[in-house]
Formats: structure tokens, sequence, C-alpha cells
């Protein structure tokens, strides 16, 4: 049987967690959420990938710890959760996800 975490770890990318400025360095998978109806407004249908609607659905190991001040950080971008949680069978943690959008200037990315 194939764990979950195993599989992150394997294709996941090189994720910094930042809490409180406190670097946490592990593997997430970050993929673009897209529009559920890929029509544009004259019916075209857009091809996949080129519905992004600016937010993302990231997984990551059950000890990663997501706070309402996180920030997320790749090789080429910066993201902070929208809303996250832990998927839990059993009791025991399987994933942590979060809905993610990307950090701008304009989202207060360096204002405090």
């Amino acid at each position: 049987m194939i764990r979950l975490d195993r599989i992150i770890d394997k294709f996941g990318e090189d994720v910094t967690v930042l809490n409180s400025g406190i670097p946490y360095e592990t593997k997430g998978i970050i993929q673009p959420l897209e529009r559920k109806r890929r029509l544009t407004d004259t019916n075209k249908r857009l091809p996949t990938g080129k519905a992004n609607i600016g937010k993302y659905y990231a997984i990551f190991p059950p000890d990663v710890v997501l706070t309402q001040g996180s920030a997320i950080r790749t090789s080429e971008n910066s993201y902070y959760p929208r809303s996250s949680g832990s998927y839990k069978v059993k009791g025991n943690t399987v994933y942590v996800w979060a809905v993610l959008s990307a950090l701008t200037a304009q989202s207060g990315d360096d204002y405090d």
C-alpha cells in the first residue's frame, strides 16, 4: 500500500512554511484551482490550466501546522492560506490541506 506522505515526498516540491517568522522546511503539492465550468463569456471552452481563478489547492504531510498568519513559499511563488484543515482517519491525521492565494504587494506581502 502506498502511503500519501510517500507520494508527497516523491512528487511534491520543496516548500517553506513560515509561522510567526519561524521557517519549517517540508514538501507539498500545490495545484491551481480552476473554474467549475471552463467556458468563456462567448461559450468557448478554455483548455485545461487556462481557467485559473487565482486560488490554489495544496496538500502537505500531517506534521505541518498552518495558522492564520502563515506564509507558504516555494522556489517560484509565495502564498497565504485562505482556509486550511486536516484530513483524519480513525483519529489520525493523514494530510493537511489548504486553499491558498498568491501573495502580492497588494495583498499585504510586505506590509504590516
